[in-house]
């Protein structure tokens, strides 16, 4: 894998036919290994200036020269834990040298790797979630996306709707409303100035 070309997919993984197929994408698995990596070696920089207290790296696949190529397949808890403790120190991390490149790398990853999985995102509302943000009714949600403007996504995880886009629906409605209330303000003729 080469981790500077970012040409990962969810889409199937290519088969010449012959031998099983993997049932899940190797992509996916690449990337999230990937990501792993990245915040086990953003641990192990700070760590090892000094920025931040060393921790043990439970939970994460490191090679033999020790540097982190992925989660172990039981490290789930412990990488959650390592990026909690990671976030409580983020303005030490912020002044150790050599971060940068780094950061910048760990958001280019987590940006491909919420296109690939739209429900991590916060952008991307559920139609629970949609119907909850917006105080309206499945029915209206829907008459809202079939009139288009409202991009969705309907894969594996359900109907993934732009947050967005909701929220400018609102504000347009909204508008809409308060110019309608001053039409029919000035075409009342109790307001009309003699």
């Amino acid at each position: 894998m080469n981790p500077t070309n970012y040409a990962y997919s969810d889409d199937g993984g290519g088969s010449t036919g012959f031998g099983p197929k993997s049932p899940c994408q190797d992509n996916a698995i690449d990337l999230a290994d990937y990501e792993v990596a990245l915040i086990g070696e953003l641990a192990m920089l700070c760590m090892d200036a000094g920025t931040i207290q060393s921790r043990p790296f439970k939970g994460f696949w490191l090679n033999r020269k020790g540097h982190c190529v992925g989660m172990m397949v039981d490290g789930l808890p412990h990488v959650k834990a390592m990026c909690e403790y990671l976030r409580a120190h983020v303005p030490a991390i912020l002044d150790t040298e050599g971060v940068g490149e780094l950061l910048v790398e760990m958001g280019h990853v987590r940006k491909k790797s919420m296109q690939m999985f739209p429900n991590e995102d916060d952008n991307w509302l559920t139609m629970e979630e949609a119907i909850e943000f917006t105080g309206r009714k499945k029915t209206q949600i829907y008459d809202w996306i079939s009139r288009g403007g409202i991009p969705t996504l309907d894969d594996r995880w359900g109907l993934m709707i732009s947050k967005r886009h909701l929220h400018e629906r609102m504000k347009l409605n909204f508008a809409s409303k308060l110019s309608a209330m001053k039409k029919a303000r000035e075409m009342n003729p109790k307001n009309q100035k003699v």
